[in-house]
């Protein structure tokens, strides 16, 4: 097999906050991926990690009971499918639920941040919209992803 490059091209002209904010994310995802390529098993072979990644915000705080099932089922569903990592962003320190699961798993394919000011700081030092979102951040999730 052979390795072919593909670069995505936006359907338009993005804006100059978004595309600062994509070059950053890449930068700093990039080196986290397994540089491998999914491949097709036979029956009964345990899926191999591809090159791919997701990233989740999540709160279980307002959950019946602060179950987290869902979170283990989704993490274990990106796992099975063969993404190389899982990155979740925890919204609260306070939500043990969400740290027990995440911890379930092995850290170099479930990898978590916590909200708070050590985030918040290494933030404001890699982010060159940190600015211009983080006036935001406390009540958009959407600024919170960005950064």
């Amino acid at each position: 097999p052979h390795n072919t490059h593909h670069t995505i091209q936006p359907l338009g002209p993005s804006p100059p906050l978004l595309s600062r904010g994509w070059v950053v994310l890449e930068h700093h995802v990039a080196p986290l991926a397994v540089a491998s390529v999914p491949r097709s098993l036979s029956a009964g072979e345990q899926p191999l990690p591809g090159a791919a990644m997701i990233v989740s915000t999540v709160s279980f705080l307002a959950a019946p009971d602060r179950d987290a099932r869902p979170l283990e089922s989704f993490i274990r569903y990106h796992l099975m499918k063969g993404f190389a990592r899982v990155l979740i962003f925890v919204d609260s320190a306070a939500d043990e639920a969400v740290l027990s699961v995440v911890r379930r798993f092995p850290q170099q394919r479930v990898l978590h941040r916590i909200r708070g000011p050590s985030l918040q700081e290494e933030q404001k030092s890699l982010c060159p919209s940190y600015d211009e979102l983080s006036p935001f951040a406390e009540s958009e999730v959407s600024a919170r992803q960005l950064l």
